[in-house]
């Protein structure tokens, strides 16, 4: 219990880095796909392989195996699972040394009295809950010094964000997109195909956004509804619960690129293929509804959010540039889900009618709150999103 509640408190830490959830557990997915092929083995100074570099860094099995507490005795984890946590530590490890480069070029940002303030501040939290920092620290083979420094990556982050979110950059972007505050809020349903922020390649990005635009040359031939596309080929873990996304509005709920491109439909509009982090979009929209002007303050409290962000996707651009990612480890994509029968009709499917006149409905799952950056970069490393354009909780 006690090692579950530090590495929650640690995970608290780097989920304020990462900004975006992990991919589900491969307990609760079908049994994915293993490699069949393998990359040529490069041993690291430990002499384990090495998994990906980050700029000079390495990443290596060993180092990994040591975050993700691959247990030593007992029953060995099913390799599928092992290597899905591994994928998933890797991407984590991209976003640590993404700060911690940073950190080093702007070695004033952070001093040893914030760093000493967050430390305090975690060790009350530990012993209000009846634990103590030692013991804990020696249960997850860590130092303090190492947990000092993830203190300081998280003062990093809060800084970048604080810094591009003044009161007057605020004001600023209302001033700009104000008429974009107007109330109005969509529906719509898309078809993702996913590209692995960190694991996928040009040719991987390519090939989903080819395969987007043959499916609306089908769709706009009649050839397939959008619904039976989605059924077929969309990747959004999330369709299975529920097809259709929104109400929500122009920002603050939906990664920019995917809100831009839905804002510019109309009732039964397909869009081009959109790309976001999470991969490729192909978006229709399904109806659209005037409301309530946002006021200025509610609508600068998400322009804080959306600014702040921003500046976190900057920094992580910036350093990706300038720290080159270099993939050694064979990247296993999970699977799709199984759609859900359809109910059964005597009536043929038909595509859905050009202006639907439809009630908008609340979400049925939450949708989370402003998210940021389109995921253009395809060396990019976020912690993977579980599906779909919504953005996650802001720390």
């Amino acid at each position: 219990m006690k090692r579950t509640v530090f590495l929650m408190v640690l995970g608290s830490i780097h989920a304020g880095l990462a900004m975006a959830a992990t991919e589900p557990s491969p307990a609760s997915q079908p049994a994915a796909t293993q490699p069949t092929t393998s990359a040529p083995v490069v041993l690291g100074a430990d002499g384990s392989p090495v998994l990906a570099y980050f700029g000079n860094i390495e990443i290596t099995e060993a180092s990994v195996d040591k975050m993700i507490q691959v247990p030593t005795s007992g029953p060995a984890l099913p390799d599928e699972v092992l290597h899905r946590k591994r994928q998933d530590a890797v991407s984590n490890e991209m976003l640590r040394y993404m700060y911690e480069t940073y950190w080093k070029e702007h070695p004033d940002l952070v001093s040893e009295e914030e760093i000493a303030n967050e430390l305090n501040s975690l060790k009350d939290r530990l012993e209000r809950s009846g634990q103590k920092l030692e013991d804990l620290l020696s249960m997850n083979n860590m130092t303090e010094a190492a947990l000092r420094d993830r203190l300081a990556l998280q003062v990093v982050h809060r800084k970048v964000r604080e810094a591009a979110s003044s009161d007057e950059k605020v004001d600023e972007f209302y001033e700009a997109h104000k008429d974009e505050f107007d109330g109005t809020m969509l529906v719509v349903t898309h078809i993702l195909i996913r590209v692995h922020p960190v694991f996928g390649t040009p040719a991987d990005s390519e090939a989903a956004k080819a395969k987007l635009a043959e499916l609306k040359k089908q769709i706009t031939a009649g050839e397939i509804t959008f619904d039976a596309a989605m059924r077929e080929h969309s990747e959004d873990l999330s369709w299975t619960r529920q097809p259709e996304m929104g109400p929500f509005p122009r920002h603050g709920r939906m990664v920019d690129s995917f809100a831009a491109a839905a804002f510019a439909l109309q009732p039964g509009e397909i869009s081009e293929p959109v790309e976001s982090r999470f991969g490729w979009h192909l978006i229709q929209c399904i109806s659209r509804s005037s409301g309530q002007a946002a006021p200025p303050e509610q609508a600068k409290a998400i322009i804080r959010q959306v600014l702040s962000n921003d500046a976190v996707q900057l920094l992580q651009d910036q350093q990706t540039a300038k720290h080159p990612i270099r993939i050694l480890m064979e990247y296993v994509k999970p699977p799709r889900p199984t759609p859900p029968p359809l109910p059964p009709t005597t009536q043929p499917q038909a595509t859905r009618p050009a202006n639907p006149v439809r009630r908008p409905q609340a979400p049925s799952r939450a949708r989370p709150q402003p998210q940021t950056q389109p995921g253009a970069d395809r060396t990019q490393p976020r912690a993977l999103p579980p599906g779909g354009p919504t953005a996650p909780p802001a720390p």
